[in-house]
């Protein structure tokens, strides 16, 4: 007479378990291809900002200049053109847009663009007071 648990396996490899591993690898071979092109974006906006609080300070050369190498540092494809420099009033906007190649199958390259804008103010120094 059979048992009824011996219809079910117990324990082992499974087709299921099989799916599971093979998702869990596709998810994490997605975030280790995706993350880095994510995190220099945001690493870049970062130093767009820093640029744009020192705006009053510096020309609009000077601040592509320093833009430009940051971009080289992170790996950032982009070229001189895209990236653009207003000045209104007393505000700056910063705008940009580059394409970066990734290695997923199904997604040849992640596109990034972005448009900044602040107020231009004379920076405060806490520690050299001119009086």
């Amino acid at each position: 007479m059979k048992r009824v648990s011996d219809n079910h396996p117990s324990s082992g490899f499974t087709y299921v378990t099989a799916i599971v591993l093979l998702l869990f690898a596709a998810i994490a071979y997605a975030v280790y291809v995706l993350a880095p092109p994510y995190m220099a974006d945001w690493n870049w906006r970062r130093e767009i900002n820093a640029q744009m609080i020192k705006a009053s300070e510096k020309s609009d050369s000077e601040i592509r200049q320093e833009l430009m190498r940051q971009a080289g540092l992170l790996n950032i494809p982009i070229e001189s053109g895209s990236l653009d420099i207003y000045r209104y009033a007393n505000e700056i906007k910063i705008t940009y847009e580059y394409e970066r190649k990734v290695a997923l199958p199904g997604l040849k390259s992640l596109h990034f663009e972005n448009s900044m804008k602040r107020q231009v103010t004379k920076v405060q120094h806490l520690f050299n007071k001119q009086q």
